[in-house]
């Protein structure tokens, strides 16, 4: 009977053994299966990306092309193509390009740079750009108070108005164009982490975050800047290369906002001059917008702050094969034999 437990009594501990090496061997397994997916998955995003980079290089090729051949062919002609004309034709052109990939795809969108407007024109260069950064500043605050109270600010148009001044007065100090007030210095040194202003004109539309701004909480700020839904911000509205003059035929709603001191007329002034733009149809008339300022008595801007063509262009292009798709900004400037890109950056 002794015999009998004993060798029971083995039979079990030899039973649980066994269930232990089954169980080790079964996480092994899973570890080793999940480990050779993960190279797996590893290796298909690094073709998808090693694939897409080329791709992505080519729309820069593409979209220069297309602009230089548009450049050349355009000539003297007094009219000026509609840049909407011009995207339709772009659109054409790149999905023509597209069909003939063998695999992976492209996605190009063309866009005047100087639609937007320039915030290095805040900064003064020189006595000769002393009055150009004067009237930058004018504008910039009227399309600031106009982006403000589209996101939500609570407050009328004069106060809109003082807080876009203080954003402005914290862009020109960050920029080294004016001094630090003691209440900004102040501020900056309590920061979590510390920064402090590079006392340079930014570099990035993430800088504008970090700017002095005390009348508004950080929510609504983020908003102002970033944009929010399909209400733009001044990321959107604005160029960190470009210093312009503005296009007249391209700018953005937000930008026409700039032209205009008197609030009560501002709105109605905006919808007349996008109408009679849009009415333009496919070439634009020199000149079609002089008699919409002089309608509501406003002094059109000389001829450093406006203009009715650009040679900037910004193309966002995206590329890829299968899900994975790399996304990229280029800004450059045209001339009729090449287009010199000044900046590119990934998104």
């Amino acid at each position: 009977m002794a015999g009998n437990e004993r060798r029971k009594r083995q039979r079990g501990v030899v039973l649980i053994l066994v269930l232990f090496i089954i169980s080790g061997l079964s996480l092994v397994s899973i570890e080793l299966n999940r480990t050779i997916l993960l190279d797996h998955v590893f290796s298909l995003t690094s073709r998808s990306i090693l694939a897409s980079k080329p791709l992505l290089n080519s729309c820069e090729t593409v979209a220069a092309l297309f602009l230089v051949r548009k450049e050349q062919a355009n000539g003297e002609n007094e009219r000026i193509a509609s840049f909407a004309h011009t995207q339709n034709e772009f659109s054409l052109f790149v999905n023509m390009y597209n069909d003939q990939l063998k695999s992976g795809s492209i996605r190009i969108s063309l866009e005047d740079e100087n639609s937007r407007f320039p915030l290095k024109a805040l900064y003064a260069e020189g006595s000769a750009g002393t009055q150009k950064a004067e009237i930058c500043r004018l504008m910039f605050e009227r399309m600031l108070s106009f982006l403000l109270l589209r996101h939500g600010y609570e407050g009328s148009h004069d106060a809109a108005r003082l807080c876009a001044r203080e954003f402005l007065d914290g862009l020109l100090s960050w920029g080294g164009e004016t001094p630090l007030s003691t209440e900004a210095r102040a501020w900056y040194l309590e920061r979590e982490p510390l920064y402090f202003p590079p006392f340079r004109p930014p570099e990035s539309m993430a800088e504008l975050l970090l700017i002095h701004w005390p009348s508004i909480n950080h929510e609504l700020a983020r908003r102002v800047i970033t944009g929010s839904g399909d209400i733009p911000g001044l990321a959107d509205c604005c160029t960190l290369w470009s210093t312009g003059p503005l296009n007249i035929n391209t700018l953005q709603p937000a930008v026409v906002y700039g032209f205009v001191d008197n609030s009560a007329v501002a709105s109605e002034f905006v919808e007349t001059f996008l109408r009679l733009r849009a009415n333009q149809g496919e070439e634009a008339i020199p000149g079609w917008y002089r008699a919409v300022f002089e309608s509501y008595g406003i002094a059109l801007p000389s001829t450093l702050i406006l203009s009715e063509q650009s040679r900037w262009r910004r193309v966002t292009s995206e590329a890829g094969t299968g899900a994975r798709r790399l996304r990229c900004v280029s800004v450059g400037w045209l001339t009729k034999s090449y287009m010199q890109w000044v900046t590119r950056f990934l998104l």
